[in-house]
């Protein structure tokens, strides 16, 4: 039996370029890989990481934003389950913290009740404020866009 031959440079590029490719990778996906193919010198795994990283195969920010929306729609994770698996991931605390708050803003709405405990309808949206909005003035317009006549009637009979 003949032992494999190493592959050079090009070759672990074309095949590293092609698995980040495939789905959102990070730095330590990319050194676990590259140490399977047999690349064992660091200085060739910098080189061929920081090519990733230029040519945008690799992003932190993206790669955790992904990890975080995919493992808490599909498996059901929590926060401290996903910062520690983050964190296994040696990822950027900046990046790691972005993400996370990007998913408590996108699943907040989805924990509402009404008030029978049903999930969240239009009807029962609690009123935001946006900003430093101190509310309506004389003179101020509104503009409304629904498709439900019953809405439009509501808030016009308020004004």
């Amino acid at each position: 039996m003949q032992k494999e031959q190493p592959l050079n440079k090009e070759q672990l590029l074309l095949k590293i370029t092609a698995y980040c490719a495939r789905a959102e990778r990070c730095r330590f996906d990319v050194q676990r890989k590259l140490y399977q193919y047999g690349c064992e010198d660091k200085k060739m795994q910098e080189d061929i990481i920081t090519y990733l990283y230029a040519e945008r195969y690799l992003d932190d920010a993206r790669y955790c934003k992904s990890y975080v929306h995919d493992k808490s729609l599909y498996n059901g994770w929590g926060k401290e389950k996903l910062r520690a698996g983050l964190i296994q991931k040696r990822l950027p605390a900046n990046a790691i913290a972005d993400a996370l708050s990007c998913i408590e803003e996108a699943t907040h709405y989805e924990t509402l009740k009404t008030p029978d405990g049903g999930p969240m309808v239009d009807e029962y949206i609690p009123p935001t404020v946006l900003g430093d909005y101190k509310g309506m003035s004389e003179g101020d317009s509104v503009i409304f866009f629904n498709f439900r006549q019953d809405r439009a009637i509501h808030l016009t009979k308020a004004f």
